[in-house]
C-alpha cells in the first residue's frame, strides 16, 4: 500500500497534548487501534499547514464539509498512521514505522 510520506513529517510538529487541538477541520484527537481493536484515544497537537498537505491527497480536501481525524493502528510489529474522513467515507495512508511515534502516550483506553 502507498504512502504520502516515508515516514512521520517532523515539520508539522504532531506532539501530545493535555487538550487536544481546536477549532480546526483535522481533529485533535487521534484515534488508536491496536491489532484490529481499538484502544483508546490520544490527544494531539499539530501545526496548521498539516491540514493542506493531507487535505491535497483526500480527494475533497479536508475543510468545513469534509472534516477529518488521525488513526494510529498497530499491527504486524508496525505502526500505521492513517487520516479518514468523520463519515469514513475515504481513508489516506500517510505513513508506517516501526517505533511507536513519540505523540503516542497519554492513551485513554476505552473499557
Amino acid at each position: 500500500m502507498k504512502t504520502i510520506w516515508r515516514k512521520e513529517p517532523k515539520k508539522y510538529k504532531i506532539r501530545w497534548a493535555r487538550s487536544p487541538q481546536k477549532g480546526l477541520y483535522l481533529s485533535g484527537i487521534a484515534i488508536f487501534y491496536e491489532e484490529a481493536l481499538l484502544r483508546g484515544t490520544i490527544r494531539i497537537k499539530f501545526e496548521e499547514a498539516l491540514i493542506p498537505a493531507i487535505g491535497k491527497h483526500m480527494p475533497y480536501g479536508i475543510g468545513a464539509d469534509h472534516r477529518a481525524y488521525l488513526v494510529l493502528d498497530y499491527r504486524n510489529t508496525e505502526y500505521y498512521v492513517w487520516c479518514k474522513y468523520l463519515d469514513n467515507t475515504y481513508t489516506l495512508l500517510l505513513w508506517k514505522q516501526k517505533e511507536k511515534p513519540s505523540w503516542c502516550k497519554g492513551v485513554k483506553y476505552e473499557r
